[in-house]
């Protein structure tokens, strides 16, 4: 049994396992309800019941997301227990990968095939949600096992920590399925493409933060030059990016001081130390394209312009 105080004085009475059975049968939910207080809360009354309704706990997820022009987003497309306090979050999580890439290809900014990634990125999320949810619930509402049997399972180690990055959505990525380029070298130190963007305090004063660099409606590619020999490199990139990709793409510098040539727009100083600290830093500088919903969507050597262009060509279209 579950009781919440409402603000204006009545109480919400949840009932579950052999009661929950009774209230099926039962022809006066009132009896089942106060049969429930008094095993519970014995000496309370239930008063008067303004309104009983069954609730049932559904555990579903849509085979396709889309077809043709209708997609399916949030509870449309996967339901599961609330334990775990994911669905919501699951759900804004839905729009805002599909939001994106909807404008990009109504814009005519990107090629419709990156629709299909919609459900490539988010049904997998929608099954790990689901299978940390019907962890959760198995320890709070399965009553066909002990009390002291779920204490058990809520002292181990590896259910405490599945729940605790499954709850806070730390596990949420699309890192397995992430398409990246041959050849291309794979940055050891840094987050990997499919992964959320790691924020970071870029300078203390003036203030600045990574993610605000980021606080626009298009993909943000931030380049990260290892020294001033590289910025030649970084000046091309940029041309590059802007000649074909304007439209999608806003491509910046994150370096430790100024760069002759490079205006204060294309040019974000950091000096914390935090931005290597989450991106990696090494003898070669770095490159990493954030889509608009903040995930990672290429990471590589500011070397390796060609890699770039294959990954830009498969998500948007030149201009």
């Amino acid at each position: 049994m579950l009781i919440t105080r409402l603000p204006d004085g009545n109480h919400r009475v949840y009932i579950s396992g052999e009661l929950e059975k009774e209230l099926h049968e039962a022809e006066d939910h009132k009896s089942v309800f106060q049969k429930g207080l008094d095993l519970f809360a014995s000496g309370t009354r239930l008063n008067k019941s303004q309104k009983a309704t069954i609730w049932k706990i559904y555990r579903k997820i849509a085979e396709d997301y889309s077809r043709g022009n209708v997609f399916l987003v949030g509870d449309a497309c996967h339901v599961r227990s609330p334990a775990g306090g994911q669905g919501m979050n699951c759900c804004m999580m839905d729009a805002f990968n599909l939001g994106w890439k909807l404008a990009s290809v109504i814009q005519e900014h990107s090629p419709r095939s990156i629709l299909d990634t919609y459900k490539e990125e988010r049904k997998p999320v929608a099954q790990m949600v689901q299978g940390f949810a019907e962890l959760i619930h198995n320890v709070l509402f399965d009553h066909s096992r002990s009390i002291e049997e779920r204490i058990i399972n809520t002292r181990d180690k590896a259910w405490h920590d599945e729940c605790i990055y499954g709850i806070s959505g730390i596990s949420h990525s699309y890192r397995e399925i992430a398409w990246q380029p041959e050849g291309f070298s794979k940055i050891p130190d840094g987050p990997a493409a499919g992964e959320r963007a790691p924020n970071a305090k870029l300078n203390e004063a003036p203030l600045l933060w990574l993610h605000d660099v980021f606080r626009h409606t298009g993909a943000t590619l931030l380049l990260m030059p290892a020294s001033e020999s590289e910025l030649d490199i970084c000046k091309k990139i940029i041309a590059g990016v802007e000649r074909d990709y304007a439209q999608s793409v806003k491509a910046v510098i994150a370096f430790s001081k100024q760069l002759p040539g490079v205006g204060i727009k294309k040019l974000h100083l950091c000096n914390t130390g935090e931005l290597e600290r989450w991106y990696g830093s090494g003898k070669t500088g770095r490159m990493h394209l954030i889509r608009p919903d903040l995930y990672l969507g290429y990471s590589g050597l500011i070397t390796e312009e060609s890699a770039l262009y294959e990954y830009l060509s498969r998500w948007f279209k030149i201009v």
